[in-house]
This record gives C-alpha cells, sequence and structure tokens, in this order.
C-alpha cells in the first residue's frame, strides 16, 4: 500500500509512490458536486427557454405571412370593387 503523507496545506496529502496530490477535503467535494447539478439544470431550463423562443419565432412568421396573404387578398377584392365601380 502506498505511503500518503500530510503536506503544508491541511487538506491536501501527497502520495509518495506517485507523488499524487490527495484533495482531503470532503466539504469541497460536496459543493463541487451540488454546484454540477445546479448548472446542468440551468443549461436544462436555458435548453427548454431556447426552444420555445425558437418555436414563437415560427408561430410569428406563420401569422405575418398569414396576415400578409389576406391583405393581398384584401387589396385585390378593393381593386375589383373600386374597378366595377368607376367602369
Amino acid at each position: 500500500m502506498a505511503k500518503v503523507v500530510k503536506t503544508n496545506v491541511p487538506f491536501l496529502m501527497k502520495e509518495q509512490h506517485s507523488g499524487a496530490i490527495i484533495n482531503t477535503n470532503k466539504a469541497a467535494l460536496e459543493a463541487y458536486k451540488e454546484k454540477r447539478i445546479q448548472l446542468r439544470k440551468n443549461m436544462s431550463k436555458i435548453d427548454q427557454l431556447e426552444q420555445q423562443v425558437i418555436s414563437m419565432s415560427a408561430e410569428i412568421k406563420t401569422i405575418t405571412n398569414k396576415q400578409t396573404q389576406d391583405l393581398e387578398v384584401i387589396k385585390e377584392m378593393l381593386v375589383q370593387v373600386l374597378g366595377k365601380d368607376n367602369g
């Protein structure tokens, strides 16, 4: 079994054989894990919101196109009505 020795930093140990530094601060590890979980949740929310924006943008484009088509039909009708009155 490899020998582990203390360092000048209370929560860091050094493994003698490989020279690896080992962090024994369990509270920091748990805080890191919780922060990572929250970050993943936030990224998921951002992805959902991005999809909603894309969907809403497509809906707005569809509505705008429909309104443009309706205005063209109204314009044609007005031309016909006014043309009949003048002719």
